[in-house]
């Protein structure tokens, strides 16, 4: 009767999570705000439906650990480094100032300075889930403000684990003597490091064996196994089953099973995190946020309002331009999923009182309902962006140039083109390090934000023949194509966005040419598809320009490129690259013409070409033969050279 029960409370809460997330969806509002709602809901401050609430707690427990080892899984040392400055130096200064300043705030009203700064804590983090979320349906994950977003989530995921190691301390339920506190570091340390050695020792091999079996249910039961039994061993040394999880992570990040386990958990997780999401919801006191509406909402708008400034103020003062770190403050100014991790924690340890957990577990819930609105708030933001400042470059002469907007891979290649054929041109970056070391090389670089005209007249956009904007925030491209076609109508502008949805909004901005890395990709995929299957090069470039006038013209309204006309197949010159089966011999032992009906014209070697080679000239891998011929002659030729 108990089995039955519980299974009808799980058929319910996954029932109400589905309606009231669909819900969500619909309303661009945060999945995790429907799970807490549909919590709250069937909860036994709801309509209470749901008799075995412990039970789904410990359930829920699981969705915390898969979520603690699934983050140490994606955490490496070198993903750190190469984001060291923000996520040390930013996440630092974004926790301890927010976590302070709330601190400050919370502390007349508590009375208590345990709580107050594990209140300051709680406001300080921010949710991983639903910032990298709303970054990536944006496009903007791979943008300046989404890199710096995620070093400081980073950093925020990275300190929950000491956070919750010395839970009992910021609480209040232990006192701080420093000579326990170095203890307690101490046996923690040594603790954590022995079961990171006895992880390291045995997890690789269990999964490595695994492997072999070459069974996905037996290596997915390996890594539950694995995940489950650290957070077991933790326990029982008295820590966080989550802080066992996240062991267990760091310990299978660095192998090369570590992208397929991650892969295989995230289901679990998913899943699991759900009835989080719901046992916290179910904790909510709809009628305490009723009647305490106008606390709770004035509560989460001063927490927003100052945790979008501080974040935001942080990262400008990194570097990063005012426009970034405005973006970056409103995309986490939401208050986290790692916060109800810590405030179930501090209940089931009943350091909290019930007001004050209730007004916490509100105010989080009314920070997520409104990231999205906060999101959209963030796109919308234009702010002045600074004046360029002129790096130790070499002079520019700011008439018939090129500007270059973005210093990144795309960016440093057309500049490496336009150098080494004599072109002038000017960088502009708005990353101060790149052009700190790009002006060290001797490059034209400049430092501003792309979308504001004065920084672009600062560059000479007004006078210029041709400008690259080969940055990767999609909604700062189209701003400062824009800027650039007002500035100068005559301009010749070539856009780069990832995706092909972007094309339209670039070519009503001003673009005269968009290169979508998405689109670009397929069409490379088609040429080396045909050319391995034989076709000339004059028939493969026929066939992706065909594919790609098709594409944008309905964008552009007329034609980009001329399609060229079929010429006589046999004219046409075809390149071979020579195999190792045939290296060493001759033409004449080959007997290419005899035996395939082609014609060999030339032989490329190493950048020296020799036409209408004699019949004793000797092949050698890696060379490329040019032949004549049909069709039919040429896949021959290619068989057998």
């Amino acid at each position: 009767m108990e089995t039955s029960s519980f299974l009808r409370d799980l058929v319910i809460l996954f029932g109400a999570a589905v309606i009231v997330s669909y819900v969500f969806r619909i309303l661009r509002i945060s999945s995790i705000a429907g799970f807490l709602v549909a919590g709250a809901v069937t909860g036994p401050y709801g309509l209470r439906l749901i008799s075995s609430i412990e039970q789904v707690e410990q359930i829920a427990e699981i969705g915390v650990m898969l979520l603690l080892f699934s983050i140490g899984v994606e955490f490496s040392a070198e993903k750190l480094m190469r984001m060291k400055w923000l996520a040390v130096a930013g996440g630092t200064l974004q926790l301890a100032v927010t976590a302070g300043v709330a601190a400050l705030l919370v502390r007349p009203i508590v009375g208590s300075t345990h709580t107050a700064v594990f209140a300051g804590i709680l406001a300080a983090l921010s949710s991983t889930v639903i910032a990298l979320r709303l970054l990536y349906d944006r496009g903007q994950a791979f943008a300046p403000q989404g890199a710096a977003a995620l070093a400081i989530l980073v950093f925020q995921d990275l300190a929950v684990v000491p956070i919750m190691l010395f839970l009992p301390l910021l609480t209040g339920q232990q006192s701080f003597e420093i000579f326990a506190f170095a203890q307690t570091l101490l046996l923690s340390g040594l603790a954590v490091g022995l079961i990171l050695l006895a992880a390291s020792f045995v997890v690789p091999r269990i999964i490595a064996a695994t492997i072999a079996s070459r069974s996905r249910d037996i290596f997915i039961l390996s890594v539950i196994f694995t995940v489950l039994g650290t957070a077991w061993l933790t326990a029982r040394a008295g820590f966080s089953t989550a802080l066992g999880a996240f062991v267990a992570g760091i310990v299978v990040s660095e192998s090369e099973y570590s992208h397929q386990i991650l892969a295989d958990v995230l289901p679990f997780r998913e899943t699991f995190n759900s009835l989080f999401f719901v046992s916290i919801g179910m904790l909510l006191n709809p009628s305490f946020l009723t009647s305490h509406l106008g606390a709770v909402l004035g509560v989460a708008a001063l927490v927003v309002a100052g945790k979008a400034v501080i974040t935001a103020g942080v990262v400008w003062g990194l570097g990063m331009p005012l426009r970034v770190a405005s973006v970056v403050g409103l995309y986490l100014a939401q208050i986290g999923e790692f916060s109800l991790v810590l405030l179930t924690a501090a209940r089931s340890a009943g350091a909290l009182p019930e007001n004050l957990d209730q007004m916490f577990l509100s105010v989080i819930l009314i920070t997520m309902v409104a990231a999205p609105f906060l999101a959209t708030l963030a796109d919308r933001a234009v702010k002045a962006a600074p004046d360029a400042q002129r790096s130790r470059a070499p002079g520019v002469d700011w008439s018939r140039h090129t500007v270059v907007v973005g210093y990144g891979l795309n960016g440093r290649n057309v500049a490496s083109v336009l150098r080494s054929q004599g072109e002038r041109y000017a960088i502009l970056e708005m990353n101060p390090r790149v052009v700190k070391t790009a002006s060290r090389a001797g490059e034209p670089i400049y430092y501003g934000d792309a979308i504001s005209e004065t920084v672009q007249k600062r560059v000479g956009m007004h006078a210029a023949q041709c400008a690259v904007f080969a940055i990767s925030d999609p909604v700062a491209t189209r701003l400062a194509v824009a800027a650039a076609r007002r500035l100068n109508p005559d301009l010749y502008i070539v856009a780069r966005t990832r995706y092909i949805s972007e094309i339209e909004q670039l070519y009503a901005a001003g673009a005269d040419t968009v290169i979508a890395e998405e689109f670009e990709t397929s069409l490379e995929i088609i040429r080396r598809v045909l050319a391995r299957l034989g076709y000339r090069p004059a028939a493969i470039d026929r066939e992706t320009l065909t594919i790609r006038q098709h594409r944008y013209e309905r964008f552009r309204g007329g034609p980009m490129e001329k399609i060229p006309i079929a010429a006589a197949e046999e004219f046409e010159p075809f390149e071979v690259e020579v195999r190792q089966r045939s290296s060493g011999k001759t033409l004449a032992q080959l007997r290419v013409r005899e035996q395939t009906g082609a014609t060999v014209i030339a032989i490329r070697r190493a950048g020296s070409i020799t036409p209408n080679p004699p019949s004793d000239f000797v092949l050698e891998e890696d060379d490329h033969v040019y032949l004549i011929g049909s069709e039919d002659q040429i896949r021959r030729a290619m068989r057998l050279l």
